[in-house]
């Protein structure tokens, strides 16, 4: 299968600059590529996951990634998508998110050269002169081309405003492939459909400044099928960084994934051949089951290594089945009897897991889905009312996926 079918193929294609041509550069291969990270923090999570599998899926079929974190432009901030400004992050911040994102991203494809570069545009946008660049780059834009940008007609039209140090991000970024494209012959800038704009200002700048056809493609956000974001969980982000998110917790983002997405995140998320995929069965309960569970293991296994994914598929097979020992399994939490009778139930629990907020919690118990040993909770009591006489130990079931073993010290 040839790339552009390839991607398409997986639902990874939203827009193209120049599709025939690209279609013939891919062909003739290979193609240098790059895709940016900004380090707005020090883990990138599943909203990150699709653009990386898009550079891990190309870098299989021979091309070369140059997977790019924005250490410069990160110091101004993106203002794709945003009504309101993002926080500036000091240099010190900056430095450690773009160390820890580089490690991780070095986990998903080959960075060494020649297969592949982990570059960082710090490196070369802060030794920029601002008048040289004024009179080498800025001359190629126009500034009513570029607030009818979606981008910045959105900041144009909020309360907010645009500041002029955001109205340089475009010029900053359009740089970054115009530098890309002379010394490392890179022809394709991949990101998300919000990055259209951005995208083009740079093939734009490489064609008007170096006479050179370049190229642009943008891949369609990581959203579910009901339109949300993806990524985003009542508890917050999904991490792929096993501290912010346990290989668990991860493991499960999948497992509760809709029928309606499950085959289309294998596509997206996993490197099954489509026509693997297509051949799943899919009418029955069960096979929706099975179809669940395969990408949860297959995308945590690709994320966290296989014994992770091993041990997080053994847990949750224990925890859901009949004879599990879910005392064992779930999250541990110690309380003093002395503490048992001022302390409720929402107070400890969010001290024990910190990716459940009390107001979280109290709507779910007004909801009913907080039980303790089995029994419904109507309201947040305290420890003491839910020991029956004589026993020191209760599971609590937060929703369907979450266990707390409470226990009287």
């Amino acid at each position: 299968m040839k790339t552009l079918e390839m991607l398409k193929s997986r639902g990874l294609v939203h827009q193209i600059t120049d599709e025939k041509s690209l279609s013939a550069a891919f062909d003739q291969g290979p193609v240098t590529f790059y895709i940016g990270f900004d380090p707005t923090a020090d883990s990138l999570h599943v909203g990150s996951l699709k653009g990386i599998m898009v550079a891990a899926h190309l870098q299989r079929m021979g091309h070369v990634p140059v997977m790019l974190v924005g250490g410069g432009t990160g110091l101004i901030g993106d203002p794709s998508g945003k009504s309101k400004d993002r926080n500036i992050l000091s240099s010190e911040i900056l430095k450690h998110n773009e160390s820890c994102i580089g490690l991780q991203l070095q986990k998903f494809v080959n960075t060494n050269n020649p297969e592949g570069f982990f570059l960082n545009n710090a490196d070369w946008l802060k030794s920029l002169n601002y008048l040289e660049f004024l009179r080498d780059v800025g001359v190629y834009f126009r500034v009513n081309e570029m607030v009818k940008n979606d981008t910045y007609r959105l900041k144009l039209d909020s309360g907010e405003g645009l500041s002029f140090v955001e109205f340089n991000y475009q010029l900053l970024q359009a740089y970054d492939f115009k530098y890309l494209f002379e010394k490392y012959n890179c022809s394709l800038q991949i990101g998300g459909s919000d990055q259209w704009g951005n995208i083009t200002a740079g093939t734009d700048l490489v064609r008007r400044s170096n006479g050179a056809n370049v190229f642009g493609l943008t891949i369609p956000l990581a959203q579910t099928s009901d339109g949300k974001k993806m990524g985003k969980t009542e508890s917050g982000a999904v991490w792929l960084d096993a501290n912010k998110t346990t290989p668990y917790d991860f493991y499960q983002f999948w497992i509760n994934c809709t029928d309606e997405d499950v085959f289309n995140f294998l596509k997206v998320y996993t490197f099954m051949s489509v026509s693997d995929i297509d051949s799943l069965p899919r009418v029955s309960h069960v096979d929706l089951k099975k179809a669940k569970e395969t990408l949860a293991y297959i995308v945590t296994e690709i994320v966290h290594g296989d014994k992770l994914a091993d041990e997080a598929k053994a847990k949750s097979n224990s925890l859901f089945s009949e004879d599990g020992d879910k005392h064992d399994l779930a999250i541990q939490v110690g309380v003093s009897r002395s503490d048992a009778e001022s302390k409720t139930i929402v107070s400890v629990l969010s001290e024990a897991d910190s990716s459940v907020s009390k107001s979280e919690l109290r709507r779910l118990i007004t909801s009913n889905a907080v039980k303790a040993d089995g029994l419904v909770l109507k309201s947040d009591v305290s420890l003491d009312e839910l020991f029956p006489s004589g026993q020191d130990k209760i599971l609590i079931t937060v929703g369907k996926k979450k266990f707390f073993s409470v226990k009287l010290i």
